[in-house]
């Protein structure tokens, strides 16, 4: 292969120069999978380019662990002085040790004399091909969770005095955790401070011009810039990701500097009809794209910040309510009274005063009952004189004052009502965490309900939030905890102040998991079948279906070369019987080796059976033997084994070189030694014909000495 040292675009050997720039075509070298680097990677695949060079997936011998390396183009090779800073940058970009920002493990020269760096090797897709894929805005919560995951990555390694001045969805990975929630990731820490310090002269700018902030399109100085480039980056990046496009469209690196120096973005809410009526991530959105630095948040914490009190005063999916609490009058209901009998007598209206004339009284009304209807009698004398028609107008100005009277008295007491609601102490309704227990650096979602509050903090790492007191809101955020912790819910309003605690557990002796690898097996498919003529396998909404089997050893599915079982490590799988015999085992395939030694080929099954029973049977030299129990010949059952068709059984083993644990559903059922250290390859396997099983969320885990 060919590359243009100006455009970076790749040609075939027969070019010689570039079409586009007319520049002298440098000749490049690829690695080929099989190739050994450095004395300790051994390559598998290339993976993808980038501006700088080359990145293969590779597999560290020694560490047996992936890795990623990032190739530097040949012609910075020969730079004395990115030589320099390539080194320096490496060093400080290992330094940064941060769940969402890929790390930085080695820095190296090849023996053709090619420099890389090997880095955590992230296992998923770019924020780009996610936008791409989904051609349009991805869902609120879900974007400001990446925007929030970045910042924290950000505001790690701007505290080491490190810009990453790249900041675009191309330089973003979202990883998955065992639950299927993302992990953002940011890649290429120190890559456009290697490019600023080569002496090689290229005519693409050292930015991405549509991500670039303003200071700069403005020619600013590197060591001048600070962490705020990259929070312009990031809004920019937060726009997209709202409303499926820039705010700004230009074809040139001249209309991209007009528009970030010039152009006023519009509202996110302008193209996205679901954020109408969200102001305050306009607002939020609009001041990360402002024009003056100053003008932007402070740094990465304070963007933080602002993210909490939009994730916690607005409603999206199931994630974040907050709705008005009723009128006092039906959070207050009053007790039920017996209803009031209608007056016996109401006045008329006051007739035209007539000549005075003798009143005659008419007869005295009869005492009716409350259901009846009353009617007045009819006086037989002279109609209504003066005196009468005076002292109608009395007991008329009295029910009128009295009227008057209750009226005011009723204004006080919803008065008072209000008063009394307006200083009422916060109410904290629910305080929770889901899971309670849970292993070292995995996430924790905290929710809460309460009302009366005007604001509100979790302590620790929760943040602080603000609300109105007359709502109740019900909102939630992500805590990861290292150790045993208790959060604390504080919550202060006109009424006063209260607080709610919930603990959660950290399991012991997973601090240093490390998660190698995971499939949920409901997208593309990764994995090798085995020879048997009648093994089918395939991909549903369920997870990945192995059936039709004939010789269970031959239909075990691998990973397509990437993972290799070494010391301490834990492998986990939820299974699902449809269909086959229940007494047909099913379940994981360890510990053997490449298909090139099939002839020493030894590995270990674990499996269970949907009759309750478990086994972990050995193969070595075409020699099948038991290990659970072996003098008795039938296998062990254990209650933690969901029995049946249908139902799903969590399967995991643990490897710490010769020692094997086995677990059904986090329940350990035996601990045992074997005779050689379990290593290679690991895979699935059904046993018998007929037998139809759904594998679903694997994860094989690293797990610390």
């Amino acid at each position: 292969m060919k590359q243009c040292p100006i455009c970076f675009s790749e040609y075939s050997d027969e070019h010689t120069t570039c079409p586009t720039d007319s520049a002298r075509l440098m000749e490049t070298k690829e690695w080929q999978p099989g190739q050994m680097v450095a004395n300790k990677y051994r390559v598998i695949a290339k993976i993808g380019r980038g501006g700088m060079g080359a990145v293969y997936k590779a597999f560290h011998v020694g560490l047996e662990e992936i890795r990623a390396l990032k190739v530097m183009d040949p012609q910075y090779a020969r730079d004395p002085k990115f030589i320099v800073r390539f080194r320096h940058e490496a060093q400080v970009a290992r330094r940064l040790r941060h769940p969402n920002a890929v790390h930085v493990d080695d820095l190296d020269q090849s023996d053709d004399g090619s420099l890389f760096i090997a880095m955590e090797f992230v296992d998923g897709v770019s924020l780009r091909q996610l936008l791409t894929a989904t051609k349009g805005p991805i869902p609120l919560a879900r974007a400001l969770w990446i925007t929030r995951c970045i910042a924290d990555a950000l505001g790690a390694a701007h505290a080491l005095g490190m810009v990453h001045r790249d900041i675009k969805p191309d330089n973003i990975l979202l990883a998955r955790d065992a639950s299927g929630r993302d992990i953002p990731k940011v890649l290429d820490f120190g890559i456009v401070a290697m490019r600023e310090g080569s002496a090689i002269q290229s005519s693409r700018p050292l930015m991405t011009p549509a991500y670039a902030p303003p200071e700069q399109w403005q020619g600013m100085k590197a060591s001048e810039l600070d962490g705020r480039a990259d929070l312009y980056a990031l809004g920019m990046t937060l726009y997209e990701m709202l409303t499926g496009r820039l705010p700004f469209d230009a074809h040139s690196n001249e209309g991209w500097m007009r528009a970030h120096l010039e152009q006023i973005p519009l509202p996110p809410s302008t193209y996205n009809r679901e954020l109408e009526g969200n102001a305050d991530v306009d607002n939020l959105v609009l001041r990360m794209l402002a024009k003056d630095r100053e003008m932007r948040p402070a740094d990465a914490n304070t963007l933080i910040q602002e993210l909490s009190l939009v994730e916690a005063q607005h409603s999206w999916g199931k994630e974040t309510i907050v709705r008005p609490l009723p009128p006092a009058a039906q959070r207050f209901p009053t007790p039920p009274r017996t209803p009031t009998p209608p007056p016996a007598f109401t006045p008329p209206p006051a007739p035209p005063l007539p000549p005075v004339r003798e009143w005659v009284s008419p007869p005295p009304v009869p005492p009716v009952e409350k259901e009846e209807e009353i009617r007045m009698p009819r006086p037989s004398g002279p109609r209504f004189g003066a005196q009468n028609d005076r002292s109608g107008q009395g007991r008329g100005m009295k029910i009128a004052l009295g009227v008057g009277v209750g009226l005011l008295a009723l204004a006080g007491i919803v008065f008072l009502v209000i008063r009394m609601m307006s200083k009422q102490p916060p109410e904290i309704i629910s305080f929770d965490a889901d899971p309670k227990t849970v292993e070292a650096g995995k996430p924790v979602r905290l929710t809460w309900d309460l009302t009366h509050a005007t604001k509100f903090r979790i302590e620790p790492q929760g943040g602080e939030f603000t609300a109105k007191a007359d709502d109740v809101v019900v909102s939630g955020t992500t805590v990861t905890p290292r150790q045993d912790t208790t959060y604390i819910l504080m919550a202060s309003g006109p009424g006063g102040d209260k607080e709610a605690r919930v603990k959660v557990s950290v399991k012991s002796g997973g601090t240093n998991r490390v998660i190698l690898f995971h499939d949920d097996f409901h997208g593309e498919k990764n994995w090798q079948e085995g020879k048997s003529d009648t093994c089918a396998t395939s991909y549903g909404s369920a997870g990945y279906s192995v059936k039709n089997i004939s010789k269970g050893e031959e239909c075990a599915v691998t990973p397509h070369g990437t993972i290799f079982l070494g010391a301490n490590e834990r492998l986990e799988v939820t299974q699902r019987l449809l269909g086959g015999k229940t007494d047909g085992d099913y379940g994981l395939k360890i510990g053997w080796q490449s298909a090139e030694s099939k002839p020493q080929e030894t590995f270990y099954t674990f499996g269970i059976t949907a009759d309750g029973s478990y086994q972990l049977f050995h193969y070595q030299h075409k020699v099948w033997k038991k290990l659970v129990d072996p003098a008795n010949p039938k296998n062990p059952t254990d209650a933690a084994i969901k029995t049946g068709y249908g139902v799903d059984n969590r399967l995991a083993v643990e490897i710490r070189g010769r020692s094997i644990s086995l677990y059904v559903n986090d329940k350990l059922l035996r601990k045992l030694e074997v005779s050689g250290v379990v290593q290679g390859r690991f895979g699935l396997y059904a046993d018998q014909p007929q037998q139809e099983v759904i594998f679903s969320d694997l994860t094989v885990s690293h797990l610390g000495s």
